[in-house]
């Protein structure tokens, strides 16, 4: 199988053109073949989708109503060896997916930009359990800690505790694997901050893949 680079990346807002382009450009630098993107700020109303694809090097797929909230995106690089088959916007703004061939192996692929509450996760829930039978992956930003020794310092350690344990039950359930967590068993590394004394960092974002296919990862 040929070589599939995956990122997810919240932007914290893209509405600015200055921004957004020098966003494309480095991804489009790091030669990604999937990019996830999270609080994008994305008017579909607006003609913002084709200036969007003049700066992204393949096929964009972007999704909300409003370019002061929300938004996600997901990004497909010409070089990816793959057949798109469905796209759908699940919650506006909030969740998206979309189905690809890859070298014949079918793939449905979620991107979610979570709010501080559960109540996406059971959405999430009910399209998994569409598409069990299949190769899933999940990615964005999650908004908790799944683990709470490793993916945050500093703070307290039972906010947002539903939450996590119900990211943990879609994991157990679907047969998903924290891809990073995998192959980095004791890193710490975070994903944001607050500007609290002291700082509390946190692992927010995540690539929650099937562990049929984890033969086939070999770097994070």
């Amino acid at each position: 199988m040929s070589s599939v680079r995956i990122c997810t990346f919240n932007v914290k807002v893209l509405a600015l053109i200055t921004k957004r382009d020098r966003v494309l450009c480095w991804l489009n630098q790091q030669q990604f073949s999937i990019v996830f993107l999270q609080e994008i700020h994305f008017n579909a109303n607006s003609d913002d989708k084709e200036k969007w694809a003049s700066k992204w090097n393949g096929n964009c797929y972007l999704g909300g109503n409003c370019t002061n909230s929300l938004g996600v995106g997901i990004l497909i690089n010409t070089a990816c060896k793959c057949k798109i088959l469905e796209y759908q916007e699940i919650i506006v703004g909030r969740m998206q997916r979309i189905q690809l061939d890859i070298e014949s192996k079918i793939i449905n692929i979620f991107n979610i930009y979570a709010p501080n509450s559960d109540d996406i996760l059971c959405t999430l829930e009910t399209n998994l359990e569409t598409f069990n039978d299949q190769t899933l992956l999940v990615g964005g930003d999650f908004n908790t800690v799944i683990n709470n020794s490793l993916d945050k310092l500093n703070g307290r350690n039972d906010t947002n505790k539903r939450t996590s344990n119900k990211v943990n039950e879609l994991i157990e359930t679907f047969d998903l694997c924290d891809v990073f967590r995998l192959l980095n068993p004791k890193r710490k590394l975070f994903t944001s901050h607050s500007n609290n004394t002291p700082p509390i960092f946190c692992r927010l974002d995540y690539l929650l893949l099937s562990t049929n296919v984890l033969n086939t990862v070999v770097d994070y």
